[in-house]
């Protein structure tokens, strides 16, 4: 039998465009035996049964959300019912992978300012309860780098946590201090220049950070324009996320899992327990595959100087976690982009293939 995922673009290019990879447009599909496809639907409830008791005992309670209507009041909502017990959750519900996540965008920092002495203006969006933060801060120590952190969220119950929790905590790690500072701040990543909430001006950040942040802001396009805009030009974003499963790399697996069809086996695990649980019933997640790849096309109009703008990919990573019960389960992707200025033509042509996507 055939097991079949729809494409990541939901809005299909008549003419192929040629700086997307083919894949985005095209449905994948795999053949799976009738005998592994019901042995990985019983796998995979159990599994399922496992996750959602094991969730039940850290105090989540559930409900279903449409990733297409879910908006940042929403979100803010269910982060504010989260905020004490996010730190936990999010170590749990990733096998504990998030923290090196977190430390590789301090890496990613780091990096970007290997030869500069100059202390760092680094905007961290989505920060929540600050986790982020913590590792950024600790890479910046280990490498002798100093800086200020501006820290945003829209949901002040996690802004509380971070200043009651995660700051305490960063003082006796003696990671803030004289040199290094942090600002917690109730911001909307969509209005980062015009908002009653905080606000920045024009080319003023190093270096931006979402992790694992973007798929909870109802309007990420918008979202990555504001950034763009308040970078400096040079300046870079690392974005770390999830990626929804690539059918045609093959995976190694546990005794269990049957190498035939392994992929078939992620395809499932996407469907029965990735999209249902970890995006939608948990975090009111959206799927942010396709924002890896459009990144570059976000471009914007320097109003004051009348100077265009646009991210350059330096570096993409995909990688394949593993996660529950130590099953390479789900995908994430981690992209680094730096600001750049480009012409009037460039600019024209990466507009229109960010309106033809409607995304």
């Amino acid at each position: 039998m055939k097991l079949k995922i729809d494409p990541i673009l939901k809005k299909q290019i008549i003419e192929r465009e040629k700086n997307l990879p083919p894949f985005l447009n095209e449905p994948q599909i795999t053949e799976i035996g009738i005998f592994d496809y019901s042995y990985y639907k019983i796998l995979l409830s159990l599994f399922k049964f496992f996750i959602l008791f094991r969730l039940k005992i850290i105090g989540t309670s559930y409900k279903d959300y449409d990733e297409n209507l879910i908006d940042n009041d929403e979100v803010e909502k269910i982060y504010g019912r989260e905020a004490k017990s996010y730190e936990q959750k999010h170590h749990i519900t990733t096998n504990y992978r998030d923290t090196w996540w977190r430390r590789q965008v301090g890496i990613d920092i780091v990096s970007h300012a290997i030869h500069s002495k100059e202390p760092l203006k680094i905007l961290d969006v989505a920060t929540g309860v600050g986790l982020s933060v913590e590792e950024i801060l600790k890479m910046m120590k280990l490498f002798n780098k100093k800086g200020v952190i501006s820290a945003i969220d829209y949901s002040q119950e996690m802004l509380n946590v971070a200043k009651s929790v995660t700051v305490p905590r960063l003082v006796k790690l003696n990671l803030i201090n004289n040199e290094n500072a942090v600002k917690f701040l109730r911001a909307d990543a969509r209005n980062l220049q015009k908002s009653e909430l905080q606000t920045f001006t024009d080319n003023y950040f190093d270096c931006a950070t979402i992790m694992f942040g973007i798929g909870g802001i109802d309007n990420p396009i918008q979202c990555l324009s504001e950034v763009l805009t308040v970078l400096k030009k040079g300046g870079t974003i690392s974005m770390i996320d999830i990626h929804r499963p690539i059918l045609s790399l093959e995976e190694k697996w546990p005794f269990f899992v049957f190498k035939r069809s392994a992929n078939a086996f992620n395809i499932l695990a996407w469907e029965q327990i990735t999209k249902p649980i970890v995006l939608g019933k948990l975090w009111g997640w959206r799927d942010t595959t396709v924002l890896f790849y459009i990144l570059p096309f976000i471009v914007i109009k320097d109003e004051k100087t009348n100077r265009l703008y646009s991210f350059k990919t330096k570096n993409f990573i995909l990688d394949n976690e593993k996660w529950w019960f130590n099953l390479q389960v789900m995908f994430t992707g981690k992209i680094v982009a730096e600001k750049i200025e480009i012409d009037e033509k460039e600019y024209e042509y990466r507009r229109n293939v960010l309106l033809k996507l409607e995304i």
